[in-house]
């Protein structure tokens, strides 16, 4: 893998126990609502695929429940990006990596939405549409998605953000210092130099996926947002204080 020059990736061996919640957490290349809200033939089929837990063993809790078991599935239909949280926080910086399975040129209204800009959607994305989601004035959106859908950038950078007030969404006013969005669309700067790799990647990398993405898919994936990081390492270190 180049971006200039090759670099090995580092892992970290050592085990660490996490719990079910927390192993979700920390993945961005998981994806289930699909076989729930498509229809009862796809869940029929493929329900047993889903991932279960009850409540205690979820949250690491020592706390006994009779018969609580919850599926667990990805994203929403209100907030998929996972942002409004931030924003309810008034927090100063955010870098946020929005990973989808559908690639984000076919359905823009997770990002759309929160600039009030009206566009195409599905059953699981933007419940509430543009003028009740919006947080970001609509000025601001062109730019932003014309640099996560360019295969040489997928990445915008904003500085000195306004966020509008939304009384629904729980959001007040204030000004965003820094807001960096990565994309996982395909990007023409990230090589994987070795061609056995490259070989064995799905047709669906990295951002056409039914369900879970295959092992080496989500390796990748994670090759992939360590690239991003390194690539764009000058627009992030102010922010990281590095």
């Amino acid at each position: 893998m180049s971006f200039g020059s090759s670099y090995i990736v580092p892992f970290d061996h050592r085990p660490k126990p996490s719990s079910v919640l927390e192993a979700l957490s920390y993945t961005s290349a998981f994806w289930a609502a699909l076989l729930v809200t498509a229809n009862t033939i796809s869940y029929k089929l493929f329900g047993n695929l889903l991932l279960r837990a009850n409540s205690s063993t979820c949250f690491n809790s020592t706390e006994k429940t009779a018969s609580n078991e919850k599926l667990i599935l990805d994203g929403g239909v209100i907030d998929t990006t996972g942002l409004v949280g931030l924003l309810q926080q008034q927090t100063e910086n955010i870098i946020a990596f929005y990973n989808n399975n559908v690639p984000l040129s076919q359905i823009t209204s997770p990002i759309a939405y929160l600039f009030g800009v009206d566009t195409a959607t599905n059953s699981m994305n933007g419940l509430l549409g543009p003028s009740m989601s919006q947080v970001f004035p609509s000025v601001l959106y062109p730019e932003v998605i014309a640099n996560l859908t360019n295969p040489k950038v997928g990445m915008a950078h904003l500085r000195g953000i306004h966020v509008l007030p939304n009384r629904i969404m729980g959001v007040e006013p204030y000004i965003i210092g820094s807001f960096i969005v990565f994309s996982n669309a395909k990007n023409d700067n990230f090589i994987l130099e070795d061609e056995m790799t490259r070989s064995q990647l799905s047709p669906s990398w990295p951002d056409r996926y039914l369900f879970t993405p295959p092992r080496l898919d989500a390796n990748v994936l994670c090759m992939f947002s360590d690239w991003k990081v390194r690539n764009y390492h000058e627009e992030l270190d102010p922010i990281l204080g590095r």
